[in-house]
């Protein structure tokens, strides 16, 4: 399968405005300090050790961004600039389109404005690159690894119908809900009897995620696979409590690679 793999170009995508989001009131989170390292660097150092990513680009508006970025040898655009180039309206060139069920029909045209759409162009015309495959990085999620990485690729390989890879962590199944009436909290799962047991697990989706035909929208959306990951290793950071797991959850790991060296 690595040999198939590696045939392709498989672009690695960070798109990272610098400005907050709807979630939060705080700029550059990607920023913040992780156990010595910027959030988005240990995202990005993750996808530079990936053994099937061949390019990978940042696109911000950030100077601060930009000088994290290019110090790790890492190419970075700039966000606005490259997303007013124009382009061919149907461009999708390099994208690797999966061939769908005759029950998924195609009802909304391509997107054509989505910034992996951008990217793209922008890589082919700049430096001549064409992705066939393009692996969405994480700026705030600074928990992904190599392995979930390449995990996903490799999904995106095996599972020959999808035209995308995301990643989900468990949650604990017993949800609650706000009675309407009482204005209490109510567990939807609570009954005198019921085993929640024999209930199935629920799942939060992760950060990243493997695309070969971003473009392509079909009636019941994109086919997706998945893989399974930990749920520490989906965090991802919005404010002061998100950066206080990571940084726990991250000193442990390097603990454990300590302790992992130590015994080699």
């Amino acid at each position: 399968m690595i040999s198939e793999i590696k045939k392709y170009h498989i672009l690695s995508m960070t798109d990272v405005r610098g400005v907050g989001s709807l979630y939060s009131e705080h700029p550059n989170r990607c920023l913040w300090d992780i156990c010595g390292k910027p959030s988005i660097q240990w995202a990005l150092e993750a996808g530079m050790a990936s053994k099937y990513i061949d390019k990978m680009l940042v696109d911000t508006e950030s100077r601060e961004i930009r000088e994290v970025v290019q110090g790790l040898g890492i190419t970075v655009a700039d966000r606005v600039y490259h997303q007013s180039i124009d382009r061919p309206r149907d461009y999708t060139q390099g994208v690797f389109a999966r061939k769908k069920p005759r029950s998924l029909l195609s009802v909304v045209p391509p997107i054509y404005t989505s910034a992996g759409v951008c990217a793209r162009w922008y890589l082919e015309k700049t430096e001549g690159y064409l992705a066939d495959i393009m692996v969405s990085l994480p700026a705030n999620g600074p928990m992904i690894t190599t392995e979930i990485i390449d995990r996903m690729i490799e999904k995106f390989f095996e599972d020959e119908e999808a035209s995308t890879v995301n990643n989900y962590y468990p949650i604990l199944p017993y949800v609650v809900t706000v009675n309407p009436v009482t204005d209490r909290i109510f567990p939807i799962f609570f009954h005198p009897g019921l085993d929640k047991q024999v209930y199935p697990p629920f799942f939060r989706q992760g950060m990243g995620s493997v695309s070969g035909a971003p473009s392509k929208v079909t009636m019941g959306g994109q086919i997706e696979a998945y893989i399974i990951i930990k749920p520490e290793e989906g965090i991802d950071m919005h404010n002061g409590e998100d950066l206080f797991l990571a940084r726990a959850y991250m000193a442990r790991r390097l603990e454990r690679e300590r302790e992992e060296n130590e015994k080699h």
